[in-house]
């Protein structure tokens, strides 16, 4: 590889890199010629006070992705508690300050009760490990989500490859797909592994029990599956699976 295409592939990965860093700069640039006032104390406070509330979000979002974790439900929880807030200051007002008192504090009750049960019922054996491993006894393996790689191509390609090379790239698709399925399987055993380890008890569940959930999941489930995006689909998807 020449000289220029290795500075031209280290300069696309500091870009790709750093990208927040440097459109954050170019905004701050862009809204200072704008407006001389940008870069004022008393608009750098302004901005601060508007975003506090996101930027409170985002380090609590950061402490679960950095333990191992994901939070997709932070909107939801604050919207809630906006609604705990309003009806706070309905019933109780804000003209003094306990009834602000009680309005923070039901609003942290409701963001930390409704975290909490997120926490548990979604927390896989990794995130149980990282996250709880020090508050909990029991777990429970509910969370039955599969982190399995898949191959997605356009209409497009699809119909364009010939039935040898349709057969050959499924095949492919599946061996990566099963492949992805038993490291998650292993994965998950050294985490049940680790959290007997804390001193959790790990409570397994037994086929017959699995057998009674995918019982549920086919007669509550698989007939949304069929409603959403069609009989085709389904057929295909368990055609897939029997394989």
């Amino acid at each position: 590889m020449s000289e220029t295409a290795k500075k031209g592939g280290a300069a696309k990965d500091f870009l790709v890199k750093y990208s927040p860093v440097i459109i954050l700069i170019a905004l701050v640039v862009v809204s200072s010629i704008i407006s001389p006032v940008f870069l004022s104390v008393q608009n750098i406070f302004n901005v601060l006070r508007q975003q506090a509330p996101y930027i409170f979000v985002a380090l609590g979002v950061l402490m679960t992705i950095l333990t191992g974790g994901i939070d997709l439900s932070a909107g939801f929880i604050i919207s809630v508690s906006h609604v705990f807030l309003v009806a706070a200051a309905a019933w109780w007002g804000f003209s003094s300050g306990g009834g602000i008192v009680v309005a923070i504090l039901l609003c942290l009750g409701v963001g930390i009760g409704f975290g909490m049960i997120n926490g548990f019922l979604g927390a896989n054996a990794g995130s149980a490990y990282n996250q709880f491993r020090d508050i909990i006894d029991y777990y429970l393996p509910i969370n039955f989500a599969v982190d399995a790689n898949r191959i997605v191509v356009s209409n497009v390609l699809w119909n364009s490859l010939t039935d040898e090379q349709r057969a050959s790239f499924t095949e492919h698709a599946k061996e990566i797909f099963l492949a992805s399925i038993e490291k998650t399987k292993e994965e998950t055993q050294d985490y049940y592994n680790k959290l007997t380890e804390a001193g959790v008890n790990v409570v397994e569940l037994t086929q017959e029990d699995y057998d009674t959930l995918a019982g549920i999941a086919r007669e509550k489930c698989w007939p949304t599956i069929i409603e959403t995006y069609g009989q085709d689909v389904y057929d295909a998807m368990m055609e897939f699976y029997q394989k």
